[in-house]
């Protein structure tokens, strides 16, 4: 095989392989202008796209928010002044425990975000919530009515016990008791025995003789399961509902609240003492008229209100304001298209359940002290407190993975006195 030398020239290069020889021509030089224009319509045409995203997140939202700028700003300075007093405690790890009830046997229940009912017995020496966990019911009911029909259990929220039986607001499946002993169930308010339907039944109280049960269905336009769109929404649906369980009937008695949460019954039961989460305040309802007798503004949102040992109302809260939780809620068309271009489980992720305030607050909606876990030191998104029978105080809460249990300390001098 004769192999030829490669010539190059000033013009071109020729390789010459087996007698055929190929010229290799320089590249040509960009025209400057095409490339500019080529990029320009490359960004053109992602800016379009862009747009047309959002135009389509903002139009197709779930959501119609309402501007939340009316909602009371309260300082934490004075009484409210962050404390550490929230800190310090024992922990049990569990999905979502919104709300915890007490036996006479000193076992403790709660309700799970994955529809389980938990009892925690007393450990040695009767301690309580030291003992063994199970299962003691599971909520999933097949073929019953569901505020959510994708839901594949329930979510227990409100918790009493009554007569031997554990009362369960159900956000899914409406208000059942359960028989501590046989666990037999007794269905006694569905979604649907009521116009418009139950869409977020929350919690309840029972008067002392058993005959009436007050509860909150928190608002008409979302479930549970997406119950962060009602937040960020902030239109002011919740509902209160007065039900005989002799007749069976159901009186809507108040409306127009801003996401009615928990409920409490006071001694004499001529006031009924209700959270409203999107307004961050407390009403204390006249129940004979039904016209709201005092109100309590606070820096978080509160959900479940319990009557501790004193007389007094433990309330759970959590998420103070952010310079960003602001400019959303003052900007409704924001938080419109974030809500149609973000997935929900996505946004979940974002809830400010950092800080959370225990307040303690009298009959006539005056704070008489606060304890604070303000970086998730044991509790995370507390919602929930409650007196045990030895002293110590229970903590819940709906978007954290703890239930806790701290010592009450009486609070220091300098708060009693503002």
């Amino acid at each position: 095989m004769e192999l030829r030398q490669r010539r190059t020239t000033s013009t071109a290069a020729t390789t010459t392989t087996n007698d055929v020889t190929t010229a290799v021509q320089p590249a040509a030089p960009r025209d400057p202008v095409t490339t500019t224009l080529t990029a320009v319509c490359v960004i053109i045409k992602l800016c379009l796209f862009i747009v047309f995203l959002l135009a389509a997140g903002y139009w197709t939202s779930p959501i119609d928010p309402e501007t939340l700028s009316w909602v009371k700003k309260i300082e934490l300075v004075g009484k409210l002044k962050v404390n550490k007093r929230l800190t310090k405690g024992v922990s049990i790890d569990l999905p979502g425990p919104e709300c915890i009830v007490e036996d006479d046997e000193k076992n403790i229940y709660t309700g799970l975000s994955n529809g389980n009912i938990i009892r925690i017995s007393p450990g040695p020496n009767y301690k309580i919530g030291a003992g063994r966990h199970e299962i003691f019911f599971m909520s999933r009911f097949p073929g019953a009515v569901m505020t959510d029909p994708r839901a594949a259990h329930g979510r227990p929220l409100g918790l009493r016990i009554r007569d031997g039986n554990l009362y369960v607001m159900d956000a899914i499946y409406g208000l059942y008791s359960i028989h501590l002993k046989s666990r037999k169930v007794h269905f006694i308010i569905k979604p649907n025995d009521v116009k418009p339907n139950l869409v977020l039944p929350d919690d309840f109280d029972i008067t002392a003789d058993g005959q009436t049960i007050y509860f909150s269905d928190a608002t008409t336009r979302f479930p549970v399961t997406y119950n962060l769109y009602a937040v960020i929404e902030g239109k002011c649906t919740g509902r209160i509902f007065e039900y005989d369980t002799k007749t069976r009937f159901i009186r809507k008695v108040k409306d127009k609240l801003c996401f009615a949460n928990g409920v409490q019954l006071n001694k004499n039961e001529k006031t009924l003492v209700v959270a409203e989460s999107i307004a961050r305040r407390i009403v204390y309802l006249d129940t004979g008229n039904w016209v709201v007798k005092y109100r309590l503004h606070l820096p978080t949102i509160p959900d479940n209100i319990r009557m501790n040992t004193r007389g007094h109302y433990w309330i759970g809260t959590t998420g103070t304001d952010t310079p960003l939780s602001d400019f959303f809620f003052e900007n409704p068309r924001i938080s419109r298209l974030i809500a149609g271009v973000i997935p929900y489980s996505v946004l979940t992720k974002g809830i400010n359940d950092q800080h959370s305030i225990l307040v303690e607050a009298n009959s006539t909606g005056k704070i008489l002290q606060v304890l604070h876990d303000d970086n998730k030191q044991l509790i995370a998104g507390l919602s929930h407190a409650i007196d045990l029978s030895d002293g110590r105080i229970a903590l819940g809460s709906f978007t954290g993975d703890r239930l806790a249990i701290i010592e009450y300390e009486n609070p220091p001098r300098w708060m009693l006195h503002l």
